[in-house]
């Protein structure tokens, strides 16, 4: 009976992430945005202050974090931060730690806001994915892309 209940709400979750997430990330963002931080995104600010938090143990896994701290790095929008108490942004990865070879990596991300002045944080985007060695320079960049564009999309939201 519990492993029906937990199906029934793996597949509500996965409708309403493929079919309502676009909805609801607008909604919620632009539900949200008049009560952060006037400065958190303003668009005339200087970089925003990103932590990045995860859980990838396997080489793969590594590799992609070492390859997305240097896309952060190389971003002129962001600024990797060492301590969540200095980010505005935060990046979590997970990975899934599988019995498959160190060859790829399966992770689930999550942009959040982290602004203290916020109840609780709030999501930007999201997904998931698997990353080969060979390309985590490319799901990097990939990654980053979508931080970027949820985060300009924040201030926009906001600078109206």
């Amino acid at each position: 009976m519990k492993s029906i209940e937990l199906a029934r709400s793996r597949i509500v979750r996965q409708f309403c992430s493929r079919a309502l997430s676009r909805e609801l990330l607008a909604a919620t963002t632009a539900a949200l945005i008049p009560f952060m931080n006037s400065n958190a995104f303003a668009a005339d600010s200087e970089p925003t202050a990103l932590f990045i938090a995860n859980d990838c143990s396997k080489t793969a896994g590594q590799l992609l974090i070492y390859a997305i701290r240097e896309e952060v790095r190389k971003s002129s929008g962001l600024r990797l931060v060492d301590r969540p108490s200095q980010a505005t942004a935060m990046l979590s990865v997970q990975c899934l730690n599988d019995t498959d070879s160190d060859n790829t990596a399966r992770y689930a991300y999550l942009v959040s806001t982290y602004d203290r002045a916020l109840p609780y944080p709030y999501a930007l985007a999201h997904g998931v994915g698997a990353c080969g060695r060979d390309v985590a320079e490319g799901c990097a960049k990939s990654m980053v892309a979508t931080v970027d564009s949820a985060i300009a999309e924040a201030r926009n939201i906001s600078s109206k």
